[in-house]
């Protein structure tokens, strides 16, 4: 099945909403002691009543250990976003979804074989094409890229767009620059994988100050970031670095200057 809606809504801001956090279920890194990490990354988002999982890691046992660690049930999860079809990003999606079998999953495209497993599941799935609204103040990027089919989530909040990422195979840059096409709002935070950073110091500036033309007040760069791209997006951004590991939870306020 196939959605294709326009973006014109914004997010509603105000106490009927409530609060906004992020927890990191899966990463290469550690964050909170007894959580696991291992190469995959996995994120919850809670707006409100919505309650969507981005990407589900490589390995289910390790997510199940993370998220009784963190103390999330499945059962109150309504929506599964895959950012693309790697298995460090997809690969606990089915047993999750035997636990959870009424979440709605989007993907950014499908193959038969998976189609197969839904069915069996009877499991309602989405492969989106275009951007689309999937919750309040809540929007996927669509597909994006050539070779690797991949999408992002976009969080439309008072403090600004807040920009999930799984690895950026179509290039992290991109996807801010498409989120802010989509929503024409300043970026107040982008998370995720930034796949594929140059290897020269040259390179890694113009990276920087392509993220500032951008207006990104904010980064937290994860899991398939290499260590040395980190360092500079930790040197360039300061405060406004992000260390992001497995179990770390990310709150924010609906004020517009925190």
């Amino acid at each position: 099945m196939i959605i294709v809606l326009v973006i014109f809504c914004v997010w509603g801001a105000g106490p009927s909403y409530g609060g906004l956090s992020i927890t990191v279920v899966y990463d290469n890194s550690p964050y909170l002691e007894g959580a696991t990490a291992d190469w995959g990354f996995s994120c919850l988002v809670k707006a409100g009543r919505e309650k969507i999982l981005f990407d589900t890691g490589k390995d289910s046992s390790i997510f199940f250990s993370n998220i009784t660690k963190l103390g999330i049930d499945l059962k109150t999860i309504n929506t599964i976003v895959i950012s693309h079809l790697h298995e460090d990003h997809f690969g606990g999606l089915f047993p999750i979804m035997e636990k959870q079998p009424k979440a709605t999953v989007f993907l950014p495209t499908s193959t038969p074989e998976m189609q197969v497993q839904f069915q069996a599941l009877k499991i309602r799935n989405i492969t989106v094409e275009k951007p689309i609204q999937i919750g309040k103040g809540l929007f996927l990027t669509g597909d994006m890229g050539t070779g690797i089919n991949e999408q992002a989530l976009i969080i439309n909040t008072p403090l600004g767009l807040i920009i999930i990422a799984g690895c950026s195979h179509p290039g992290i840059t991109n996807i801010i620059s498409k989120a802010k096409g989509l929503i024409h709002r300043p970026v107040y935070l982008v998370i995720g994988g930034f796949h594929s950073m140059p290897e020269t110091t040259e390179g890694m500036f113009e990276v920087i100050e392509k993220f500032r033309s951008l207006g990104v007040r904010k980064v937290g760069p994860a899991h398939c970031t290499d260590e040395k791209a980190k360092a500079f997006f930790k040197a360039a951004y300061g405060k406004n670095y992000i260390s992001i590991g497995a179990g770390k939870t990310l709150n924010f306020s609906n004020k517009k200057n925190e």
